[in-house]
């Protein structure tokens, strides 16, 4: 499936994960939180594309979990580098997504991830 937005084509996978960002978010912003970074328990990083891209990422999870010592961080990839992240002492889990799934997987991993109640996405 693919969207289009003012031109651009969205692949469905990344859309979903826009929209999860989004409403996770909101439901900070809504309530003015403001955390210590000892106050955040759960944090989601979203990496979909290349493996150069996401080995050159490492240094930025590395660093998201020493500023969030007490966090668990939760990162998504794609099915082709997941096993890069798997060994990470950094990462508590690694999701593997295909990324051209449908709309019905799309949607069970929207559910999937906002059951786990993330207090922090980083889209990177």
């Amino acid at each position: 499936m693919e969207i289009r937005i003012f031109g651009k084509s969205i692949k469905s996978l990344r859309f979903f994960l826009y929209i999860l960002s989004y409403l996770i978010s909101k439901s900070s912003h809504a309530f003015n939180i403001r955390k210590s970074p000892e106050e955040y328990r759960k944090i989601l990083i979203i990496r979909l594309d290349f493996m150069g891209d996401a080995v050159l990422n490492t240094a930025l999870i590395s660093a998201v979990k020493t500023t969030f010592r007490s966090a668990e961080v939760v990162l998504i990839a794609d099915s082709r580098i997941a096993p890069l992240f798997e060994s990470d002492e950094n990462i508590s889990n690694v999701i593997a997504v295909d990324k051209n799934m449908n709309l019905a997987e799309g949607m069970q991993l929207i559910r999937k991830l906002l059951k786990m109640r993330f207090d922090l996405v980083l889209d990177i």
